[in-house]
């Protein structure tokens, strides 16, 4: 069967998904949440022409998914990670890019300097909190509070409310910049706003899994100052990356026979390709995957119990090695002997990324440095 690409085919596939789905516990979602090298493994041929309508389609659901989310949703999520043995979660995220990012400070401050930072995705201000938290730690209570006084910090989310729950739990803490900006938008129209040139380190911390292709990182690059850096922390695995793996989570949770016959018929997937497509991963994506799918079926299980709020499994997780060549072609250093070589920060720096759990790539944070690039788009 050949890829289809016309926007036509694309627009009808996205909404058989759609249908398929529908009702479910957890839904599926736009299909072009799934990050676009994979697509293939879809049936799909990403092309220049076809990419802005399948980046507007994952950015509708996006909007679509947050407009329903809430604590009903966190604490689902919550339970769920915990039913599937992730005992490392978003708290350790945020941890790990707090001491990263306190030691960039740390090597950049001069006791003059005055920064500007940028927490995307900011949510209700916890990666902010763990950042703010660390600079304590790192630099002591002196020297720390002499960076905040100096540190203009902004916090950006698509979620009203969720920035209002940020508000509230920074104004108390004791470590407080002198500017505390909040910008309720989405991730594309507020980096869009804003001048090049003018961010000294931008922190996220399990977003970027929401970005199908790399068009936010390149954004990101014209945003930073020549020695900017960017911290993500994210989660990593392969599960989005073949339609086998959610022909085996519709068995999970309970989709009936009709849903999942029009599902394999659809996406050209039999019985045995979960098994074909193991073949082409390690042991340690397949461990990961295998966590991913028993999370998603304890989520569909906790998502039976609360009203008012959706989930979206398919998004744009990918392999830690995607990631990292996604950064490099969007013009940033990820290999920490160039990054001592030509920045001041990771000088004594012993990595640049750090994990959850150790060998395993499912949590982890990279730290990457903004480098000279051409300003050839590269979207895939």
């Amino acid at each position: 069967m050949g890829l289809i690409c016309s926007e036509q085919e694309l627009v009808r596939l996205d909404e058989q998904l759609e249908q398929i789905t529908k009702g479910l516990p957890i839904e599926a979602g736009s299909l072009f949440r799934v990050p676009f090298q994979y697509l293939k493994n879809w049936g799909v041929k990403v092309t220049e022409k076809n990419t802005p309508l399948m980046e507007a389609r994952a950015e509708e659901c996006n909007q679509r998914e947050w407009k329903y989310g809430g604590s009903g949703l966190d604490n689902a999520i919550h339970n769920a990670v915990k039913r599937a043995d992730l005992d490392k979660n978003n708290i350790d995220l945020n941890t790990i890019v707090g001491d990263i990012t306190a030691r960039i400070f740390e090597s950049w401050d001069n006791g003059k300097r005055r920064f500007f930072a940028v927490d995307i995705g900011a949510g209700a201000g916890d990666t902010t909190e763990a950042n703010l938290d660390k600079l304590g730690a790192v630099l002591g209570e002196q020297k720390a509070e002499s960076l905040v006084s100096r540190l203009d910090w902004c916090l950006n989310d698509q979620s009203l409310p969720r920035l209002y729950e940020a508000h509230e739990k920074l104004e108390k803490n004791p470590l407080h910049p002198s500017s505390l900006t909040y910008i309720s938008a989405p991730m594309a129209s507020f980096l869009g706003r804003m001048k090049e040139g003018l961010v000294d380190i931008f922190v996220s911390s399990a977003v970027f899994h929401h970005m199908p292709s790399t068009t936010h990182l390149l954004q990101i690059n014209d945003k930073l100052k020549e020695d900017g850096i960017l911290v993500i922390g994210d989660w990593y695995h392969t599960f989005c990356a073949h339609p086998a793996y959610t022909l085996q989570l519709l068995f999970n949770i309970g989709a009936g026979r009709d849903r999942i016959d029009y599902f394999k018929k659809v996406f050209n997937v039999g019985d045995n390709g979960l098994r074909e497509f193991q073949k082409t991963l390690s042991p340690s994506q397949i461990k990961d995957n295998d966590a991913a799918l028993l999370y998603l079926t304890a989520l569909a299980d906790e998502m039976r119990h609360v009203k008012n709020a959706g989930f979206y499994f398919l998004e744009s997780l990918e392999s830690f090695e995607d990631r990292k060549r996604k950064l490099r072609e969007a013009g940033f250093e990820t290999e920490i002997k160039e990054l001592r070589k030509k920045h001041q920060a990771f000088v004594r720096m012993q990595s640049n990324i750090m994990r959850a759990y150790p060998n395993r790539d499912i949590t982890s944070v990279i730290a990457a440095a903004k480098v000279p690039r051409r300003r050839g788009r590269i979207r895939r």
